[in-house]
């Protein structure tokens, strides 16, 4: 379903017009610095030139090796001629260390693997000017790659642009396979069929009155039967079924007090601020009051929850996936369907984004725009691609000796031998400590996935491993929700005075919201006095509230 975010201004429009044909900015040919290579992909800076990126690098926790020895880095440096100084934060110290960066002034070239909201692309680029526009360097000399790719994912495009009109921010696409990227949907919630057996349930529920009527019935089974002492019909890590319930009636997010499209009206709205709002809270009062959720659902940890699924006391599982509590039974698991309603008569499940914000901005005060746009350009080319996502083919000469490289497994889809061989624990380990700088660096993943294979002589995608518990759990999915997907909103730009506003308002509605709702849940203020909330949040500011709303997504279509 196609969606836009026009956000037309007359700055935009300006450089819309400006822009007409290519779709690119003023970058010009004669801007090229001496040093850049531009007669081949590799390497980007020419023999005998010498130029030094500095980079503050974040990776994921887990990460242990150097950061300067991982077989990327090499790459850049060996092969790219591209000379990288690196400064490694840590995720714990990563927010402290970019407001530092920021308050100072003091950026480094280059900053991977720190998220960067919309709010800070405006206020640190559109309106601060710290942050470089990535698309005022595009040109199909520069990055014929960087162009096709935002030509092929205009979503990804049109949700990266700010609201002057720029990027700042280059997507990371996902795969696109069945289980993997907007083929799914977001919701992750998961029924034991050994309860449905037990209940005398054949097939899963279909409709939201169904559900209900089987986590009544899971209510109703002889724990013993269960061979468990307490059964618990629903259990969620982190409110993970609160998305499916919005879903049944017809909102894709899982905010009340957020912006949400509504599927039944076609609009956008704050699902607070409806009518129907009244009848979300009521089911979850029936949930509560009738013991068809935790009776500790506002106070139970993530410890004590996973303790129940590896019990095998949870009827409907909210989380990630089954395996993760319940490695040896992942396959007794079927996704929840769409669940209709009267509001939302055909079911949906918000779909996946297949793209996401990479984890890469650029300094405004770089000497190197061009080298780092050119390097960018090199990772959504094919070979680029594959090297972010795969590292190199075993016994490439690009393997440099540090990694073994990727080869084809025996169920035909990539395998690593590094792994095979033992140095490291499992794919993600060897990608974490041996290939990758960054998971989420500007690049195609689906390309990369699919270029990889191609090298190995495998044209076709290898179908699922349905005794493989992550391949397993993705497949359900699809199954359950490929029919009933529904888009989400893009996150909106606001000037610095809209998000300001945006954010008081926000606070004080979800605060009072979120507290009135659970005194109603759980029995402290009569239940029937849920339909009066929604005059009370806009007696508190709502309707400025959703005008504001309004306003941000004023040029949204679908």
């Amino acid at each position: 379903m196609k969606k836009r975010m026009k956000q037309v201004s007359a700055v935009t429009l300006a450089a819309c017009l400006f822009a007409a044909g290519l779709g690119t900015a003023s970058f010009a040919a004669e801007s090229v610095p001496e040093y850049l290579n531009m007669d081949s992909l590799r390497p980007l800076v020419k023999d005998g030139e010498e130029v030094t990126l500095k980079v503050v690098v974040v990776r994921e926790a887990s990460a242990t090796s150097d950061v300067n020895n991982l077989w990327m880095v090499k790459f850049l440096e060996e092969e790219m001629n591209v000379n990288l100084e690196i400064e490694e934060v840590s995720e714990e110290n990563s927010s402290e260390r970019k407001n530092l960066m920021l308050a100072a002034d003091d950026m480094p070239d280059l900053i991977l693997g720190i998220p960067f909201t919309n709010d800070d692309i405006v206020k640190y680029g559109v309106e601060g000017g710290q942050l470089l526009p990535v698309s005022d360097y595009f040109s199909e000399e520069l990055t014929p790659n960087i162009l096709r790719t935002l030509e092929e994912n205009p979503d990804a495009k049109d949700a990266l642009t700010a609201n002057d009109g720029k990027q700042y921010m280059l997507p990371f696409i996902d795969q696109k396979r069945i289980g993997a990227g907007d083929t799914i949907g977001s919701q992750r919630v998961f029924i034991d069929t050994t309860f449905m057996e037990a209940a005398g349930i054949t097939e899963a529920p279909t409709t939201l009155d169904g559900f209900v009527d089987m986590l009544r019935a899971f209510k109703e089974l002889d724990p013993s039967v269960m061979g468990v002492d307490e059964v618990y019909p629903l259990v969620s890590v982190s409110g993970l079924e609160t998305l499916m319930f919005m879903n049944s009636f017809g909102w894709t997010t899982s905010d009340p007090y957020g912006a949400s499209w509504d599927e039944e009206t076609k609009s956008v709205v704050v699902p607070a601020l409806t009518e129907k709002f009244a009848d979300y809270i009521k089911l979850y009062h029936t949930l509560y009051s009738e013991g068809l959720i935790h009776p500790d659902y506002y106070t139970i940890d993530e410890t004590t929850t996973r303790g129940l699924f590896a019990g095998n006391q949870v009827g409907v599982v909210g989380d990630w996936a089954p395996y993760l509590s319940i490695p040896t039974r992942f396959d007794d698991f079927i996704a929840v369907p769409a669940l209709s309603s009267q509001y939302c008569p055909d079911g949906m499940v918000t779909q996946q984004r297949g793209y996401q914000s990479a984890l890469a901005v650029i300094s405004a005060d770089t000497e190197y725009a061009e080298l780092i746009l050119k390097m960018f350009d090199y990772f959504y080319s094919e070979e680029g691609s594959i090297y972010c996502y795969a590292g190199p083919k075993a016994e490439s000469d690009d393997t440099l000796g540090i990694v073994k490289g990727y080869v084809l497994g025996d169920n035909k889809d990539l395998a690593y031998q590094d792994v095979i061989d033992g140095d490291y624990s499992d794919n993600y380990a060897y990608q974490l400590n041996g290939a990758w700088l960054i998971q989420k660096l500007p690049c195609n993943r689906d390309l990369g996935y699919r270029g990889a294979l191609k090298t190995l002589g495998v044209d076709d995608l290898p179908e699922l491993d349905l005794t493989n518990p992550d391949d397993n759990y993705r497949y359900i999915c699809y199954e359950a929700q490929k029919d009933h997907l529904v888009a989400g909103l893009p996150d909106f730009y606001g000037s610095a005075d809209d998000v300001e506003r945006y954010t008081d308002l926000y606070t004080s509605l979800s605060t009072y919201g979120a507290n009135e709702v659970a005194k109603m849940i759980v029995g402290e203020r009569p239940i029937e006095e849920a339909d009066q909330l929604c005059g009370e949040l806009m007696d508190m500011g709502g309707d400025e509230y959703l005008e504001l709303i309004q306003k941000l997504y004023a040029d949204y279509s679908r």
